[in-house]
Order: C-alpha cells, then structure tokens, then sequence
C-alpha cells in the first residue's frame, strides 16, 4: 500500500515537473502526438484492412472477367449504305409547305413578325456522280421584325425542329437604342431529297 502511495507521489512529481519544463506549448504538442498515434492505430489500421481486403476482391473480379463473353462489334457498314442513311435523314420536297408552315407558327408562337420571305431553289451536286443521290437546297431569306430574345427563340426552335434547316446568315438592325424591338434578317437553307422534286 504504501509502495503504490510513493508511486502515484512519484508520478505526480514528474508530472509537475515536465510540465514546468515544456510548457504549455510542449503540453500541447505531446497531446497532439499522444493523439497521433492512438488515431493512426485505431484508424490507419482499419484503412489498410479495407485496402487489402480491395484489392484481393479486385483481382479476384478481374480473373472472372478473363472467362467472360466478349461484346461482338457492330457490323461495319459500307460507305454506300452510311450515305444512304445520311440521305434518308432529309424530307422529302414534298414537304415543303408542312415545313414552311411550321416556320411560321414558330415564329407567331414567339410573337415574332414574318412579313415576306425569298426563296431560292439550288441543287447541290455532288463531288462524284457515281450512283450519288442529290439534295436540293432551299435558300430562305426572312425580314424578322421583333424583340431580340424572341428573335433568338424563334431561330432556336426552327433548327431544333427542323434539322434539316440551317443558319446561313443573321443580320441584326435596330433603328434606336432605347426600342426594345429590332429588325434582322436571316437566311435559312433548307435542304430537301433531290430525287422526289
């Protein structure tokens, strides 16, 4: 009893003591590192079971997938049949007035004014003629007058509707600087199937 008594007297001496010379900065850095070392013990250790325990479930996934089934490619198609393909994406010339009339509810739906419009008929004519379908081209060319964000609406809902129909030139006007509305004129191409025209 007596032995422990002098032990624990001991321990708080040397206690008092070290702190007295570390301080209260050493105080700090021996429990930083007190708390160093439980951390890395009771978590690191963890950490690298878990690891370990990955990487065998990883090789042992990687030899099952040695035996599996190989994903067979598409066909390759040739280049005759891509092109037919490409040329079947285009409407048909017929369908002209349906387009058009599509155009025009689009722009009535964003409020923007359609007055007129040109139209210029172009055959585009391949680079080899060898069994080749041709497109024809429709040059459309509108005076828009409207509010310059509905004016862009307009132009995003026709090439979203139409994939067939491209942006050839916009050209933008506004006559003052404090009207809201501006005046553009755009150029759409529309490409249709030469061979039903």
């Amino acid at each position: 009893m007596v032995m422990n008594q002098i032990n624990i007297t001991y321990l708080y001496w040397l206690a008092v003591y070290c702190a007295k010379r570390l301080g209260i900065w050493g105080i700090i850095g021996l429990v930083l590192i007190i708390a160093s070392a439980l951390f890395y013990v009771t978590k690191i250790s963890q950490l690298d079971q878990l690891t370990q325990a990955l990487v065998l479930e990883h090789q042992a996934a990687q030899s099952h997938d040695i035996h599996a089934p190989e994903i067979p490619e598409p066909p390759v198609q040739d280049t005759a049949q891509e092109i037919a393909a490409f040329y079947e994406r285009f409407p048909v010339a017929t369908k002209l007035p349906e387009i058009l009339s599509q155009i025009n509810l689009l722009a009535s739906k964003q409020k923007v004014e359609l007055n007129s419009g040109d139209y210029k008929l172009n055959k585009v004519k391949p680079s080899s003629t060898a069994n080749v379908k041709t497109l024809t081209k429709y040059e459309i060319t509108f005076p828009v007058k409207g509010q310059y964000t509905k004016i862009r609406a307009f132009i995003a809902d026709v090439l979203q509707k139409q994939p067939a129909i491209a942006l050839a030139d916009i050209q933008i006007r506004r006559e003052n600087t404090l009207s809201p509305s501006v005046e553009a004129r755009l150029v759409l191409v529309l490409f249709v199937r030469g061979e039903s025209w």
